[in-house]
């Protein structure tokens, strides 16, 4: 499904109003996705429409008005400035105020005419996509007293007070049990915190839509867009491709295990681990399903001296997985150059992504499709940029990265961001229980496994995450978040390809 920016809605809605379609009937029809989500949460008591002076509040008290036609106790309060009235939000405004029903929240005080009990439904309507700034005076008061109550609280498009392109609370933001959007999602329903604040989040059809030119897509939990083509039975291992990971070193030898046993499970026809000689042992233990090189080092460490090994080990093969396990040293850049001269595709995760970090530019020299998989610290070490920065506004600068340097960046987190020049996704799937070391490097093994099968780096990635999370979710269901491991991850990864390749 697509995502859309805020401006997006902007011009959908200029777009529609060009075609004919009238601004009041494009809220009326937004009101009856709220009053139809009103109605499937009612159990009694009464609904509290707090709403805004914009086009939000508009959406709300037209919702209201369609409710008195039920049964139900509706009470209207118009929050702050009665003089900056949207003019179509005026228009339904107007019934309550005829009626002598409508409450006008100004200040503080005017709080204590509001009384909510915990079977009343609240619906917030006080500001929805259009707030660029800090909450505050007597909205931040409104805002803080709906989230003090037990209540179940239905957002109107936002939840108030979450910046619709980032999911960022701004000063504060109502705490939603479900929210109704209109049209597509927004990326800050979709994004931590605002995700969180947003609830269950329902996307509903205003009855016209427009196309738009948005780049951004949506996976969520379900993962029906996502399938993988069922193999031929004339096949052989050579037709779904030669991968090489190189990684694992002294110390370092779990995380090249995780992403070698993730890629065979991703269906890779072949995996190729090439490793210091000093642990080559292990790994011919460990992975019995794959081959192992020797790589030369310096003293237990991949160095110069290792290039010409590297060079021959990754010829011939379809994909490779670099850096898991392989220790970090700056001084492996001129290393990292040669293999990314290399035409074929590459996944760089772990101790890869901190060498480039010392010279990101190597990138724009670089052969053959590339995915790059950091978490928020190493995306940090690549850009410059702070955790913080990164946090508040992942999306847009992994657009941005991948755009600059051409590849495909898939930047971890509760919500991943896959972004490459073209297009960007968000996908859903996964599980707090997945915060564990390994859990990256199954992650790089299933995106590279994908990727030797001939799947394109934006694809792999997405799907790549995909898989790990609903596994990962799986994994939980039947160890529990505190003590699943990356190894349950793997151990669910069949059962979730199954079901996608049917």
């Amino acid at each position: 499904m697509k995502v859309i920016l805020a401006n997006d809605v902007k011009k959908i809605d200029e777009s529609l109003v060009n075609e004919g379609v009238s601004s009041n009937i494009l809220m009326e029809n937004a009101a009856f996705s709220v009053t139809e989500a009103v109605l499937k949460a009612y159990s009694g008591g009464k609904v509290f429409f707090l709403c805004g002076p914009g086009g939000n509040g508009g959406d709300g008290f037209a919702a209201a008005r369609q409710l008195t036609a039920s049964s139900i106790s509706v009470q209207c309060a118009l929050i702050g400035d009665d003089t900056k009235i949207n003019s179509d939000t005026k228009v339904n405004m107007r019934y309550f105020e005829n009626k002598g029903t409508l409450l006008k929240v100004k200040i503080k005080e005017d709080l204590s005419s509001i009384n909510i009990d915990k079977e009343d439904i609240i619906v917030d309507a006080i500001f929805g996509i259009s707030l660029s700034r800090e909450v505050r005076g007597i909205y931040k008061e409104v805002i803080e007293y709906i989230n003090s109550l037990s209540s179940y609280k239905i957002s109107v498009d936002m939840p108030s007070g979450v910046a619709a392109d980032t999911g960022q609370v701004l000063g504060c933001a109502v705490k939603a049990d479900e929210t109704v959007t209109f049209v597509y999602p927004k990326p800050g329903q979709l994004i931590y915190p605002g995700r969180e604040m947003a609830g269950k989040l329902t996307v509903a059809n205003i009855g016209a839509f427009a196309d738009t030119e948005s780049d951004i897509e949506v996976f969520f939990s379900s993962g029906d867009e996502l399938k993988l083509p069922k193999r031929e039975k004339n096949t052989n291992k050579g037709d779904y491709g030669y991968l090489a990971i190189l990684g694992g070193s002294k110390g370092f030898t779990g995380a090249a295990a995780f992403s070698a046993k993730s890629a065979m499970a991703a269906g890779a026809g072949v995996v190729c681990l090439g490793t210091l000689k000093e642990v080559q042992g292990i790994y011919a233990k460990l992975l019995p399903g794959a081959v192992t090189k020797e790589i030369s080092g310096d003293g237990g460490k991949y160095s110069i001296k290792s290039i010409g090994d590297i060079e021959e080990f990754l010829k011939g093969k379809a994909a490779a997985a670099i850096g898991p396990g392989m220790g970090y040293d700056k001084g492996l850049l001129p290393l990292l150059k040669k293999i990314l001269s290399l035409p074929l595709k590459k996944v760089l995760d772990a101790d890869a992504i901190n060498i480039l970090s010392h010279n990101p530019d190597l990138l724009k020299n670089a052969c053959g499709e590339i995915v790059l998989t950091p978490h928020p610290k190493e995306f940090s070490r690549l850009t410059g940029l702070s955790v913080d920065e990164i946090i508040k506004n992942p999306l847009f600068l992994a657009k941005q990265f991948a755009l600059d340097y051409n590849v495909t960046l898939l930047l971890k987190g509760a919500s991943t961001v896959v972004a490459s020049k073209d297009k960007a996704s968000i996908i859903l799937a996964g599980t707090p229980g997945m915060a564990k070391g390994g859990s990256g490097d199954v992650l790089t093994g299933v995106i590279a496994g994908l990727m030797s099968q001939g799947f394109g780096a934006h694809f792999s990635a997405v799907l790549g995450a995909h898989i790990c999370g609903k596994a990962g979710e799986a994994a939980s269901e039947k160890k529990g978040e505190y003590s699943m491991t990356p190894k349950d991850t793997i151990n669910n990864i069949p059962y979730i390809i199954k079901k996608m390749s049917r």
